[in-house]
């Protein structure tokens, strides 16, 4: 059932701030009314794509670095020592800017609505066929107005509440505020640290994804899996030592009892040696994800060898970029067990044990399945353009040994499970 709110008129751009879901009705629903508007039958033109794309540069070069540097201005000019005593020529500077601002602001409402039929058009969804939308295309532009609708509606209007309170407090009218100077010098303060950390960071990173190509996002996305990994590796190494460690315990003081290992004791003593190997096994497939997501990456003193097509259509690059993050989620619940077994404080049970064989199956599934994306759109960079020392080989013969050393670690982990798994019938 289609919603009975009125659409907003061609002929009027809507603000950004609005909200595509009107509350009361449901998502489905108002995915199509909200985006009814941005409809149209026929794909973008060259022409069109080449025009959006200069105001997509307009953006980048003009209208983003004008907010960043209004918003400072606008906050600095705004010093309860100006506000006190208005009028003043500080109080005109601070509406002067305030103008440019708005007209900043109309020009990147206007951006973000002339590419919209590229990320929501009902009729005619283009993400299968954008291979030439350059920077962009439906995954880029769709990630580029969420971001800043996020910007001007969570952080911008959110200053400028502020901002109006700050305003208002500032009043030497006693019946409107009563704010010492010193506390009002202190709230100006901080909506300049607010402003200067909008600018510097939130519009910054924005810029800077605007500018990325498709192939950098991805590396991102590695970069950051390979930060994850690292974390699981360093616990893993910290709980097969503390395993260790309890184990040697547990041993010296049965063994000075009257009856040495019991049954159970002696039960205990196995799993936890089919712990530490089962975690001892998990390292190289570790360390194997993580040379991976290395090799894909750019680092302050290496080139990652290869690259991909500039004409990926968003489809092609979010199934690419998808799966390198499936794997890296799916290793996390594989080599996490660390945390979920304890065998003194929280005994291993099957269904744990299946757990971990459902996850190590859905690790090799993505594993695979990243490996052929990879080898499939990945082209090597031209030897001049790649840091790396000689010998290098950036091409397919790389990708094969690392699944052939992943499988083989891969086999091992699945022995150790299995031992465990045996272990816990016991």
């Amino acid at each position: 059932m289609i919603s009975d709110q009125t659409t907003t008129p061609p002929d009027e751009t809507p603000s950004i701030y609005e909200d595509w879901r009107p509350v009361g009705v449901e998502k489905d629903t108002v995915w199509v009314h909200s985006i009814w508007k941005y409809a149209r039958p026929e794909a973008h033109s060259i022409d069109e794509i080449k025009h959006l794309n200069q105001m997509l540069l307009q953006a980048q070069t003009t209208f983003l670095p004008l907010l960043q540097q209004q918003l400072v201005e606008l906050l600095e000019s705004l010093h309860p020592a100006n506000l006190s005593k208005l009028p003043n020529s500080k109080s005109h500077d601070a509406l002067k800017i305030l103008s440019q601002l708005g007209h900043t602001i109309d020009h990147i409402n206007s951006f973000v609505h002339s590419i919209s039929p590229i990320t929501v058009n009902p009729l005619r969804p283009p993400e299968t066929n954008d291979h030439n939308y350059g920077n962009l295309k439906t995954y880029r532009a769709s990630k580029l107005i969420y971001e800043i609708k996020e910007i001007m509606r969570n952080d911008i209007a959110i200053l400028f509440g502020y901002v109006i309170y700050f305003i208002r407090d500032c009043s030497d009218n006693p019946q409107i505020s009563s704010l010492p100077e010193v506390e009002l010098i202190c709230d100006h303060e901080y909506l300049v640290r607010e402003a200067k950390t909008i600018t510097n960071t939130y519009i910054h990173d924005l810029i800077k994804l605007s500018k990325q190509s498709d192939f950098a996002i991805i590396q991102d996305h590695c970069r950051t899996y390979v930060k994850g990994l690292d974390k699981t590796l360093t616990d893993l190494i910290r709980a097969i030592s503390k395993t260790k460690t309890r184990s040697k315990r547990h041993r010296r003081l049965t063994e000075s009892g009257p009856n040495h290992l019991t049954g159970s004791a002696q039960d205990n003593s196995l799993i936890s040696q089919r712990f530490i190997s089962l975690a001892n096994t998990a390292l190289p497939m570790i360390k194997l994800l993580r040379t991976l997501f290395n090799k894909l990456s750019n680092t302050p003193i290496r080139k990652a060898p290869f690259t991909i097509g500039t004409q990926l259509s968003s489809t092609e690059i979010t199934a690419l970029d998808e799966e390198l993050g499936n794997m890296h989620g799916s290793s996390i619940l594989a080599f996490n067990f660390s945390y979920h077994i304890n065998f003194h404080e929280d005994p291993v049970t099957m269904d744990k044990v299946r757990s971990l064989e459902n996850s190590q199956d859905d690790l090799n599934q993505h594993f695979d399945s990243s490996i052929i994306l990879l080898l499939f759109h990945l082209m090597p960079l031209p030897e001049d353009e790649v840091d790396l020392p000689k010998p290098c080989n950036p091409g397919t013969a790389w990708f094969f040994r690392l699944r052939e050393q992943f499988c083989l670690a891969s086999r091992n982990f699945s022995q150790a499970l299995h031992d465990l798994k045996i272990a816990t019938q016991l």
